[in-house]
């Protein structure tokens, strides 16, 4: 039974690590499984290895040589790779690498915190909008001298005295309109009522019109405006980190302008992404399905929303394994791949790996639930596969 070197980073929920005291972490995951599907059904057994920190997928360098998992396949120290690995010729990586059949449909999206609802002292302020109390301001500070000139001109035409002794009587007349408590001073003058009857039906308007609404707004929590678009991201001032250059290769070669601006704002980094969405300074960018397992962990943990989705995703792919350039293995491989999607396991490991994680179950249940699996499906297929290794090896494949 042939040994092969998988190449693979921790990235949930394709491939988690199961820290153990004293030891090494255990793997398991989606794709993690599915490796050993394949190993279990083609006959051969594989041994797990870690790219060097911080180059996870691998980058061309600009001597020609590649860093990470593609430079591990490039150079023969790995013979498969994983870690939700696109189909791509992103940077001539078919030059060095090819890839298996695809198991399964990605897009990339952003990463972001919930945040967090308006302070509920601020309720007085939201029935109206910033206009309508702009409005509302300049309507106050020209309704006094409005008041004060009508009056005091049609007192003198009249020979009568006026009701208001200055200005600032004038003012405080026209807040006590305003804010619906009772005057007790009445007009003179016919010009003066009639300005004092619109200011009265004008405020009574407004006054209703504000409490009923503070009254609604006091129901029901807030939530402020979100970030559903990169555009909405551009005129926001988050940051945006990711794994390795691969992501700020594609934001730079984006036809979309508003992407091609975010790439500045882009920040390489190896570990926590998380605590950068949590924290508010940056949103992550990275596969649908690894920000699907992080949303239902952490709002399951805290029993709140923390994280979310951004609406707007962009960049889909097939996911495949990654295989070095013309692998006698990816005849099998491909095949044993087809046979695997069709069967839906994928959708069962996904599903068991988030069980896993959010009830912290031991590895060594997940693996017997697994592996029960595996073998039913390779009462269908592993024979064949065994067969075209036998029948291989008689004709002198390699």
């Amino acid at each position: 039974m042939n040994l092969y070197q998988v190449a693979a980073f921790e990235f949930p929920p394709d491939i988690m690590y199961d820290q153990q005291d004293g030891g090494q972490p255990r793997l398991y995951g989606r794709e993690v499984e599915l490796i050993r599907a394949l190993s279990t059904a083609c006959n051969f057994t594989v041994n797990f290895l870690e790219p060097r920190p911080r180059e996870v997928w691998g980058s061309r360098q600009p001597d020609g040589t590649w860093t990470g998992i593609a430079g591990m396949l490039g150079s023969g120290v790995a013979d498969l790779g994983i870690a939700n690995f696109f189909i791509t010729t992103l940077d001539g990586r078919m030059e060095i690498m090819h890839y298996s059949s695809p198991f399964d449909q990605n897009v990339n999206c952003i990463m972001l915190r919930v945040p967090p609802p308006e302070p509920r002292w601020q309720a007085v302020l939201w029935p109206f909008t910033q206009y309508t109390w702009f409005a509302l301001a300049v309507g106050l500070l020209l309704s006094g001298p409005l008041l004060y000139c009508m009056d005091r001109c049609s007192a003198q035409r009249l020979g009568h005295s006026s009701y208001l002794e200055s200005m600032m009587s004038s003012y405080l007349h026209a807040i006590s309109m305003h804010v619906l408590e009772p005057v007790a001073r009445e007009p003179n003058t016919n010009t003066s009522r009639v300005v004092v009857a619109f200011l009265w039906l004008y405020t009574m308007v407004l006054g209703m019109s504000y409490c009923s609404n503070l009254t609604a707004f006091l129901t029901v929590t807030r939530q402020p405006r979100t970030i559903d678009t990169f555009k909405d991201y551009l005129e926001s001032d988050l940051s945006i980190v990711g794994f390795g250059h691969f992501y700020i290769d594609l934001m730079m070669g984006s036809t979309n302008n508003y992407v091609k601006e975010l790439s500045k704002r882009y920040i390489e980094i190896t570990s926590d992404p998380v605590s950068w969405v949590t924290d508010g300074r940056a949103g992550y960018i990275t596969s649908y399905q690894y920000i699907q397992f992080t949303v239902t962990e952490l709002n399951s943990e805290y029993r709140t929303p923390v994280v979310r989705l951004m609406k707007e995703c962009a960049w889909p792919f097939s996911l495949a394994v990654a295989l070095q350039s013309f692998s006698p293995l990816k005849p099998k491989i491909d095949d044993a791949v087809n046979n695997i999607v069709q069967s839906g396991m994928l959708s069962y490991w996904f599903d068991e790996t988030a069980r896993m994680a959010s009830q912290d179950t031991s590895l060594s249940d997940t693996d017997v639930n697994a592996l029960d699996l595996v073998h039913r499906f390779t009462w269908n297929t592993g024979s064949r596969c065994m067969w075209e290794s036998r029948s291989g090896s008689h004709t002198g494949e390699e």
